[in-house]
């Protein structure tokens, strides 16, 4: 395909690009985010600020976290 080369995308690339303008649009052609839908062994909130607490408020407690 012409457009392909000139472009220097894949076919695949292309249909797909292709596929998601005609599904959604000019928006369907923005990159979707590479984020995770979920993530099952994130660590718990809870746990994460007080690590975050730790590191801001206690000097000592940061050289040994670090």
């Amino acid at each position: 395909m012409l457009t392909c080369r000139y472009y220097g995308i894949s076919r695949n690339c292309f249909y797909q690009g292709q596929r998601r303008y005609e599904e959604e649009g000019m928006e369907g052609l923005r990159d979707p985010s590479s984020a995770p839908h979920h993530s099952p062994n994130a660590t718990d909130a809870d746990i994460v600020g007080k690590i975050v607490c730790l590191r801001q408020n206690d000097t000592s407690a940061r050289r040994r976290c670090a």
